[in-house]
């Protein structure tokens, strides 16, 4: 038996107290896994770093983890659910391996374009295409405008695939007649799904807590309060700047009051359909 996608994770600045905290919990993992009979493969057991690119040139060396006397390799960048995580949160070398499988993809529809109607190629790109694009992504769509721009280029070129149409039409006009929603409109209704979630307690409490830093509603009502306005966090750092509970409560707070308080999903989901979400980008 195996245990796949276990991961062990601690903070600290200083190398020596990273070391000793992940040797302490793989020894506790180790028995574990003896205790009910499963095995540990080292070799695919890996080690990332994360912190931004100041912190980590700071370093000097790297934690010391080993497996029953095997040191464990570290790692750039390491893949956890399907999700590439690299060592300063960029999610680079994921947006580069969905571009590459998406344009893979979309080659093999290229080819089916004399033989299949339009219908049909629309179904085939968002049922093998789009599922792609919108795993997680949460975790990494909020991580600069030029990694959303390259995934939306896969969408458009579908676009005019499918549709046979030339370089010189204007793209939102084909999205239109596939009566696809753009990729960036897609990402921030994600995002605002999953907050609403958090601010309506629908999500795990780890996600809710994340809210309530910055979501404190005073003894006293205030006009931010009743109109169901986020406090907003203080983001010192550029990788926190571009975290979903940083970008995420600036476009809630953009919304109209009356989408803020739906008292359903179901209603709030209404609510984005008649809204311009292009509007509420942040730039």
């Amino acid at each position: 038996m195996f245990a796949d996608d276990t991961t062990i994770y601690t903070a600290n600045t200083d190398i020596e107290a990273i070391s000793e905290s992940m040797n302490t919990a793989i020894v506790k993992l180790t028995s574990w896994l003896n205790r009910n009979k499963l095995v540990l493969n080292v070799k695919k057991t890996k080690l990332l770093l994360i912190g931004s690119v100041q912190r980590l040139k700071q370093l000097t060396g790297s934690p010391a983890v080993s497996i029953s006397g095997q040191t464990i390799e570290t790692v750039d960048s390491a893949k956890i659910l399907g999700v590439e995580i690299d060592s300063n949160l960029n999610f680079q070398n994921h947006i580069d391996s969905l571009f590459k499988l998406a344009s893979g993809k979309l080659s093999f529809i290229r080819r089916l374009k004399p033989c299949m109607p339009q219908k049909e190629l629309s179904l085939l790109f968002n049922a093998f295409i789009m599922p792609h694009l919108q795993y997680c992504l949460c975790v990494w769509s909020n991580r600069g405008k030029a990694n959303v721009d390259k995934l939306f280029k896969i969408q458009k070129r579908a676009a005019r695939i499918i549709t046979g149409s030339k370089w010189d039409v204007e793209s939102t006009a084909l999205l239109d007649s596939l009566k696809w929603t753009p990729l960036p409109e897609i990402f921030i209704h994600n995002d605002l799904v999953l907050l609403y979630k958090c601010v309506n307690n629908l999500c795990p409490a780890y996600l809710c807590n994340q809210l309530s830093n910055f979501n404190e509603i005073n003894e006293r009502s205030t006009r931010q309060s009743a109109n169901g306005l986020l406090r907003l966090p203080n983001c010192k750092t550029e990788m926190y700047k571009k975290s979903f509970f940083c970008v995420a409560p600036k476009m809630w707070n953009k919304l109209t009051n009356e989408a803020r308080q739906c008292k359903s999903l179901n209603s709030f989901k209404y609510h984005l359909k008649r809204t311009n979400l292009s509007d509420l980008t942040i730039k």
